[in-house]
């Protein structure tokens, strides 16, 4: 369960890095 509870901490971080770039390229365009 440990693994999986790492891989759902890592999703999170993947998916804010995401949300910051399409929000930067929003504001770009």
């Amino acid at each position: 369960m440990e693994i999986f509870w790492e891989l759902c901490l890592i999703v999170q971080q993947i998916v804010l890095e995401f949300s910051l770039i399409f929000a930067n390229s929003d504001l770009d365009s």
